[in-house]
Formats: C-alpha cells, sequence, structure tokens
C-alpha cells in the first residue's frame, strides 16, 4: 500500500503520474498494474495516452456528462459514482468529525502519526457499526 500527500491546488493526475513514477522501479508491483480506475478528472486521451505509453497501464475513466459520444449514462459511470460517493462521505466523516484536514503537526513523522490515529478511529467506528448493525459510515456519534 502507498499513498501521496499533495497540497489542494495540486490535480490528482499530476500525483498519479508521480506516484507511478515512484512504483515504476517496482518490477513486480507494476506488473500487477493492469487498469486504473479514474472518476471525471482523469478524462483526455493525452492522460489515457501517457500512461499506456509510460507505465503500461489502462485508463478507465468517466465520461463527462457533456460528452457527445455518451449517450446515456454507462454502467461504469453508475459503478463508479456509487464508490464515488462513499469516498466522498469518508472524507467529509474524516474532515468535519475526526478534523484530519486540520493535524497541527510539526513534523512529517508527526502528520502520518495523526492521519493513521484518525483513520484507525474511523475504521473502528465503522467496524463497530457493523457489529451493531447500524449504517456503516455513520460514525459521528461513535467518535463524538
Amino acid at each position: 500500500m502507498g499513498y501521496l500527500l499533495s497540497p489542494g491546488h495540486v490535480h490528482d493526475t499530476k500525483g498519479l503520474v508521480f506516484l507511478l513514477q515512484e512504483l515504476s522501479g517496482l518490477d513486480q508491483l507494476m506488473g500487477l498494474i493492469i487498469t486504473l480506475l479514474g472518476d471525471k478528472g482523469y478524462t483526455g486521451e493525452q492522460l489515457a495516452h501517457r500512461l499506456k505509453q509510460e507505465f503500461g497501464v489502462e485508463l478507465l475513466a468517466m465520461q463527462r456528462e457533456y460528452d457527445q459520444q455518451l449517450l446515456g449514462k454507462s454502467a461504469y459511470n453508475e459503478l463508479v459514482g456509487s464508490a464515488r460517493k462513499i469516498i466522498e462521505t469518508t472524507i467529509s466523516v474524516l474532515a468535519t468529525s475526526l478534523n484530519a484536514n486540520w493535524t497541527y503537526a510539526r513534523s512529517i513523522t508527526g502528520l502520518a502519526t495523526n492521519l493513521v490515529a484518525k483513520m484507525t478511529a474511523f475504521t473502528l467506528g465503522n467496524y463497530l457499526n457493523r457489529l451493531m448493525g447500524e449504517p456503516v459510515l455513520q460514525v459521528t456519534s461513535i467518535v463524538n
């Protein structure tokens, strides 16, 4: 597992390319990456071509609604869209209930420790909700 932290003003695709460049040195790992699923921010033939040429990665990105080739919502768009809702809800809970957007860390180690602690609390809250038969992503009552 790996992660990349970047400032909010940096587009996700720049972080993706940087991450893939770092991973390209691990031949056994890059051989496993076949397809990358992306949301609407990853559209574009140039990006798909670059990822295929440089890293051997196939990019499947959601279609934008104004795309002329799209006749209706595709099954892929619906699948990624539902996963996107889960991701956005997770980010929202981490930011609002666990204040993950404010770490007050003074070092990289402190930042990593703080983020891991907040994600662990979120995961534990989800697990406890599942055991109690409650909605999984609604951990606010447990963590507050």
